[in-house]
């Protein structure tokens, strides 16, 4: 549930920070506006991070999603996506997608151990525009506002229209 993840994530960055301090933390003083001198609070800060990777990469069983929770804005025109070796449990992945008006550019780059059955891109276009076509289309099918493809181990890149 996207609104959920977003609504969580942004809810603990801003409940967890004050003007002086970027971590996360258990308690604030919300009257005073300070934190705790726990800090850093190594639960929260981990906790915030893994949600952060499984917006940006998720396993769901035998298939690997890509960005299934990213904010809209986050492909507005001129924007980049990019994520260096994240490891999952079929193996490293790297990707970047740049955003370019209703064009998107993804660059997949795995370096699967074991391959997933399928790999799911979300693309959420801040408009909510459906994707019109992918390129190269034997490479992929979408659906709404994802672009499913069977993995082949090789780096590939798609050219997606909304």
């Amino acid at each position: 549930e996207v609104k959920k993840v977003l609504l969580g994530f942004y809810g603990s960055l801003a409940y967890g920070m004050s003007r002086e301090t970027y971590s996360a933390v258990e308690v604030t003083r919300f009257r005073e506006g300070s934190n705790e001198h726990t800090l850093p609070h190594l639960y929260s800060n981990t906790q915030q991070q893994t949600l952060l990777r499984n917006m940006l990469v998720y396993e769901a069983e035998d298939e690997l999603l890509i960005c299934p929770a990213i904010p809209r804005d986050w492909l507005r025109d001129g924007t980049e996506i990019r994520v260096e070796s994240a490891p999952t449990s079929f193996g490293d992945l790297s990707y970047s997608i740049k955003s370019s008006g209703n064009k998107v550019k993804v660059v997949l780059r795995p370096e699967f151990r074991t391959a997933p059955r399928a790999v799911r891109i979300t693309l959420r276009h801040p408009s909510g525009k459906a994707i019109s076509r992918v390129q190269p289309a034997a490479s992929a099918s979408a659906s709404g506002e994802a672009v499913t493809l069977k993995p082949s181990g090789r780096g590939m890149t798609l050219s997606v229209e909304f």
